[in-house]
């Protein structure tokens, strides 16, 4: 009996996990394909000319710079406002903490597109004009909850032993942070981190809504989706996937850590 349980199981697993991610293999294989035809199937002869294209896309490399320095500011600033925050709720009781906890998560549990219009009105209710600048608030606004939970979660596993032995020892309260408690979350915060920009890099919902004419590279990814699949298009799609997933896979490994 448990031998047939086993056998649905990996049956279940592994038709779940096709439904998820055949249609990203076939993409890739797509990708591959030297002909011109994105459809065509079986693909031609193994080929690597459509990522070749992609480094020779002016548009696209510049939306790529984009995602990646929206995607780095963004983590940096939610990596500073998380931390801090998950150390003052960690660390002082204080009356409205669990009310502003709630608060400080609530992006995380917000639709990307009540996000985005929320934010859009926000802007334009200040007369900011909308640039990389407000997308970059707004990555930071939904990543700081992401980076908050992490924290939050390793502090409380973490023994207040260390700290105290650490003071015991003469060590001032900055001491005992860098030389105790930071490296002790240093794999849990490496981990976040990663996630958050996985998150950040593949966002395009509240990116659409704060964005002026500068694309990051879901946005330039969508627009071209918009005139149909073509060879190059695929290749991008396949190189985002992969990427993500590597990201994604060591943040796990990060998290896990400890």
């Amino acid at each position: 009996m448990s031998q047939l349980r086993r056998l649905v199981f990996w049956f279940y697993a592994l038709l779940i996990y096709g439904f998820l991610f055949l249609p990203m293999v076939v993409i890739a294989l797509f990708a591959f394909g030297r002909g011109d035809n994105p459809t065509r199937w079986p693909p031609d002869l193994l080929s690597l000319q459509w990522f070749e294209a992609i480094l020779r896309d002016e548009a696209m490399l510049k939306a790529l710079r984009n995602s990646f320095i929206v995607g780095l500011v963004a983590v940096s600033i939610a990596a500073l406002l998380g931390t801090a925050a998950a150390f003052a709720i960690h660390r002082y009781r204080f009356r409205g903490s669990a009310i502003f906890y709630g608060l400080t998560m609530l992006p995380a549990f917000v639709p990307g597109l009540v996000l985005g219009i929320a934010l859009l009105i926000f802007f334009s209710s200040l007369d900011v004009e909308l640039s990389m600048l407000t997308v970059i608030i707004a990555h930071v606004t939904f990543l700081t909850p992401v980076i908050l939970s992490a924290v939050l979660s390793r502090l409380e596993r973490l023994s207040p032993s260390y700290e105290q032995a650490s003071r015991d020892l003469g060590a001032n309260a900055w001491q005992t942070f860098g030389l105790v408690t930071l490296p002790n979350l240093r794999t849990t915060l490496i981990g976040a981190l990663l996630f958050a920009f996985t998150l950040s890099f593949d966002n395009i919902v509240l990116t659409f809504f704060v964005t002026s004419f500068e694309k990051t590279l879901p946005l330039e990814f969508w627009g071209r989706l918009r005139f149909g699949l073509t060879p190059v298009t695929n290749a991008l799609a396949t190189i985002m996937v992969v990427f993500s997933i590597v990201l994604i896979l060591a943040a796990n490994r990060f998290m896990n850590a400890e």
